[in-house]
């Protein structure tokens, strides 16, 4: 007897040629991501004149928000455990010269066992080798949203220093300023 296996399907409407381009490119990045255990990777993708469609993997834990939302302040552990994650999903793109440009934790999904998979690569962008963050044009401010403290960014992970505001969403929402990279460690070193 054959299996049935769930897997969501992503309409993407096709508007413009650069909306094209950009279902290629998560098309293409949704098929790297069978590479790595922290993205969330692509089976399939098929098109009619006016939509493309992608095969996603089902992920079936819920997203990072929803347990932002359930738990309120998560714990420290918790905290380090996602962050460790992302940033392996993160330096995995960033080695292929591509910027996951809508990071939020809407998009990092759970799957049933608890481990991260970074998925919405809507608005990926792919880098020269070497090219500075400062050297980058960015036209839309959710693109930049991560990265607000002013610190230099390359497109390398540099974790946990360059993840302030990550680290602060997920233990201190209510504060106006983002942990320094001095307090980072300490809370690093203590768990």
């Amino acid at each position: 007897m054959a299996r049935i296996h769930a897997s969501p399907l992503k309409s993407l409407r096709k508007k413009s040629e650069k909306t094209c381009r950009n279902i290629g490119t998560e098309s293409s990045i949704l098929r790297m991501a069978k590479e790595n255990p922290y993205l969330c990777q692509g089976f399939a993708a098929f098109q009619t004149p006016s939509h493309a469609f992608l095969v996603m993997e089902f992920v079936s834990g819920g997203c990072l928000w929803d347990q932002l939302v359930k738990y309120d302040d998560l714990e420290m552990s918790r905290v380090l455990f996602y962050s460790a994650e992302m940033a392996c999903g993160l330096e995995f793109l960033h080695s292929r010269d591509i910027t996951h440009l809508d990071l939020k934790p809407e998009n990092i999904l759970l799957d049933q066992k608890g481990h991260i998979k970074i998925s919405d690569f809507g608005l990926p962008v792919r880098q020269e080798p070497y090219a500075t963050w400062h050297q980058r044009s960015f036209k839309k401010r959710s693109m930049i949203r991560q990265w607000t403290s002013g610190l230099s960014v390359s497109s390398h992970v540099k974790w946990p220093q360059e993840s302030p505001h990550f680290m602060m969403a997920m233990t201190d929402k209510r504060s106006s300023h983002p942990p320094s990279a001095m307090s980072l460690r300490y809370l690093i070193g203590s768990v």
